[in-house]
């Protein structure tokens, strides 16, 4: 038999959107997948939308959510956990409601995967689009640098892989540990899911990715990665960063408190490596501990001006008011 694929999408007031990714997913030339949908208590049609492509094409599931916890990212933790507790495929893709997929997405990321017994994630590049499907830009990759440079900036730097264009295999989800969101939930409300993975990955498997665009990224006020700034001159990102430093701050701190949470859950299942222990002595301490550890490993954003400010805020230790103290 083929290869099997669960994609995992989340929804809340999706209705205006949603038909047309589900389109671009019934079009996709592998078609052997399961979509798994879990609504958050939309307050639109999002429901009845789902409920008729169910319809008509009964790979389309929508799954109940009786959580008492709502939000992008518990929905997303809580729809991971039910595909693994009652299925198994082969890999995995995350899906925004928002977005379209090119027809070969799933085929060429699916090519992409090396060797199925080593945990793996593939991500690829990706284009914008506005509310009417007008292309804004063509890559994110030539203006971001989404491409990882080297595996260590994801742990202090969240502008690499994309959720909506990551896929993992069977066993990555395996091998990552569950989150227990009732007994978590203070961490989880901004610990995102793609980036949680990702870092598994890096650390006991690998991270791949796809130059090729395939995804049609749906820039509009009311999703979750909406505040990511794609083109910004470095006059407005200075003045952000000089009038902004507690934001600035509070940014960099939600990207250390994932990487903290990461470790310690890793921490649970077998000893930490020193590469990693050494990253959470960097966080802890900061200063100029921490900015040498930025020079010698290189860690830097696609723009000069965006690199100052992660060293800024490393080496002021201004981060460390917004970091959890249960994480430390």
């Amino acid at each position: 038999m083929g290869k099997s694929v669960a994609i995992l999408m989340t929804t809340y007031n999706g209705e205006r959107y949603l038909s047309q990714q589900l389109d671009s997913i019934r079009s996709q030339t592998f078609t052997n997948w399961t979509l798994f949908i879990r609504d958050d208590g939309s307050k639109d049609k999002t429901i009845e939308v789902i409920q008729r492509y169910s319809k008509i094409d009964d790979r389309i599931r929508l799954v109940e959510n009786p959580s008492k916890f709502h939000g992008a990212y518990y929905n997303f933790f809580n729809l991971i956990e039910y595909v693994k507790n009652n299925y198994q495929f082969d890999y995995y893709f995350f899906c925004d409601q928002d977005d379209i997929w090119k027809e070969h997405k799933l085929e060429i990321q699916l090519l992409r995967f090396s060797k199925d017994d080593m945990p793996e994630m593939v991500y690829s590049d990706m284009s914008t689009i506005d509310a009417s499907n007008k292309l804004i830009d063509i890559s994110i990759n030539k203006i971001m640098g989404i491409e990882l440079p080297n595996i260590n900036n994801l742990y202090f730097i969240h502008a690499y892989i994309w959720g909506c264009t990551a896929g993992f295999n069977h066993a990555l989800l395996e091998m990552v540990p569950s989150v227990d969101i009732d007994k978590d939930y203070l961490y989880i409300e901004k610990l995102s899911h793609d980036n949680y993975f990702a870092k598994f990955a890096l650390e006991y498997g690998k991270v791949l990715f796809c130059p090729e665009q395939l995804v049609l990224y749906r820039r509009h006020g009311h999703n979750v990665t909406t505040s990511h700034h794609f083109k910004l001159s470095p006059l407005n990102v200075f003045r952000k960063a000089i009038l902004g430093f507690n934001e600035l701050a509070l940014t960099h701190a939600r990207v250390y408190n994932q990487t903290l949470y990461m470790l310690k859950k890793a921490s649970g299942k077998n000893p930490l490596s020193d590469r990693l222990l050494e990253i959470q002595e960097v966080i802890k301490i900061g200063g100029l501990k921490g900015v040498r550890y930025f020079y010698q490993n290189r860690i830097s954003r696609k723009q000069l001006v965006r690199t100052i400010g992660l060293y800024t805020i490393m080496l002021f230790g201004t981060y460390k008011k917004y970091i959890m103290k249960e994480l430390l």
